[in-house]
């Protein structure tokens, strides 16, 4: 009987585990959603906003520009659409 009590108490250690990950997860989420909220509300002067828009001043670097975020999604797009035969 005590076998049988220790193992449901192992197995709701590991799902309470899972599911504080879970939920840790959905926070981080929720955290960067109102974080780009608040930088999309900022002036264009500000740093932070020049950054998140892609748009700095000062020097460019030599050599190929950086790709940036929304750079990255449109190719695995075209690559989606060309593997799959998707318009």
């Amino acid at each position: 009987m005590t076998k049988l009590i220790d193992a449901f108490c192992e197995r709701a250690q590991e799902i309470v585990q899972v599911l504080m990950c879970v939920v840790k997860h959905r926070e981080m989420k929720w955290r960067g959603m109102r974080w780009s909220g608040h930088v999309a509300s900022m002036e264009d002067r500000r740093g932070v906003y020049r950054v998140w828009v892609g748009k700095p001043d000062g020097k460019r670097t030599l050599g190929r520009p950086r790709r940036r975020w929304e750079d990255n999604i449109k190719m695995d797009l075209e690559e989606w659409e060309g593997r799959y035969g998707l318009d």
